[in-house]
């Protein structure tokens, strides 16, 4: 089972990365139920991987999740998983957790009118940075959890740091942690 990362970030928190390489008839082998509703093999591979993920760090605990679609686990402790290309990634910790894995790619360049507001625009030093602030979006919508957010608006970036990024969340401030793993960024937070 390939994971390429098994970190703890401090006593309560666990970050850990799946390289999902096998090939899905391996995965299905493994017994992982998966919902009927989830038809595309990638999404299959997906959720296959985290389940599995998430036996390695919470064995005894299972996932369920609220009405706007944010996981939490059994045993009370927070949990966000992301997904990117070849990579799974689950943060665990104990009262939040938000994580969010993006490859490098020039896609977050072409939509960034969508999410990236004229401040923004002044932290650009490379093109793969609009990929850092789009992680850095998507973590912060996963600390909300209650979906109905608008990316340009209510999620600011103000200051992006060696491996912080200080922003703003409808007002609140917030720390994100990140750094580069292989061609992707990875942003998180925990508490």
């Amino acid at each position: 089972m390939p994971v390429v990362l098994h970190r703890n970030i401090d006593n309560n928190t666990q970050l850990a990365i799946w390289k999902m390489s096998e090939p899905l008839e391996e995965l299905i082998k493994l017994g992982v139920p998966v919902p009927e509703n989830i038809k595309s093999n990638k999404r299959i591979k997906e959720w296959m991987c985290s389940r599995l993920l998430l036996k390695q760090l919470a064995p005894n605990s299972n996932i369920s999740y609220n009405q706007h679609g944010a996981p939490s686990l059994s045993n009370d402790s927070a949990i966000s998983i992301s997904h990117s290309h070849e990579c799974c990634v689950i943060l665990v910790s104990m009262q939040t957790a938000a994580i969010d894995i993006e490859f490098i790619s020039t896609k977050a360049n072409r939509l960034k009118d969508m999410f990236v507001s004229k401040e923004e625009e002044g932290l650009i030093k490379k093109s793969e940075m609009y990929t850092l602030i789009w992680c850095a979006k998507e973590c912060l919508f996963k600390i909300h959890q209650k979906g109905n957010l608008i990316f340009k608006e209510d999620l600011i970036i103000k200051k992006i740091e060696h491996n912080s990024i200080n922003t703003f969340m409808k007002k609140t401030a917030y720390t994100l942690h990140f750094e580069k793993f292989e061609d992707y960024f990875l942003v998180y937070y925990f508490e």
